[in-house]
């Protein structure tokens, strides 16, 4: 998957899959593409891409108010905020990782000299670095539940929610979408989702 000019790497590796699956001979190919899957359905699930994407410009909305969100966490560092295509100086704006961004009058301080962002749509560009590292308690779920999901599809490449040959019958959770994502998966993956 690529953002902007960023390739995104998945979650999980090869290696990881394979020994998850005790199968050291599953094809290279097939446990890339199982990696690529289990990661995309992680990232599809909370609306996040979650590597570290550096530089990363987004337009976002005016809301007329001294606040805007940024689009994905966590965010590391804004380098650059235009507001109609013009650069705000440092001192006229200030970032959160949890992804607020205030817009300043020229004073230091979140309390003194509030000015309001355009009541407008794209009128703000800003460019700044998000994401989650290793080791982060929101990393390693992302990667928990990437490396579920991939197993399960491998185990169950039709999504079968029971099978029945003669006297013998096996049942899998059933799950809906994707690679199928469990609801305490679902759950895992709060700490990745801004205000849970």
């Amino acid at each position: 998957m690529t953002v902007g000019a960023a390739t995104l790497e998945p979650f999980i590796g090869v290696d990881e899959l394979r020994a998850a699956l005790a199968d050291a001979e599953l094809d290279a190919a097939q446990a890339a593409w199982l990696c690529e899957w289990g990661s995309a359905s992680v990232r599809a699930e909370v609306g996040q891409t979650i590597n570290v994407v550096e530089n990363d410009t987004v337009t976002v909305d005016g809301t007329g108010s001294w606040l805007v969100l940024l689009p994905e966490l966590e965010v590391r560092d804004v380098a650059v905020v235009a507001v109609h295509g013009v650069d705000l100086e440092e001192d006229g704006f200030e970032w959160s990782s949890n992804g607020c961004l205030w817009r300043l009058g020229g004073a230091r301080g979140l309390l003194s000299g509030r000015a309001r962002w355009p009541s407008r749509p794209r009128s703000i560009q800003v460019t700044y670095t998000h994401g989650w590292e290793s080791p982060s308690p929101q990393w390693d779920a992302a990667r928990h539940v990437a490396l579920e999901a991939a197993t399960r599809t491998f185990r169950n490449p039709g999504m079968l929610q029971s099978e029945r040959i003669g006297d013998y019958s096996r049942a899998w959770v059933p799950t809906g979408g994707r690679a199928q994502l469990t609801e305490m998966e679902k759950r895992a993956l709060d700490l990745l989702r801004r205000g849970v």
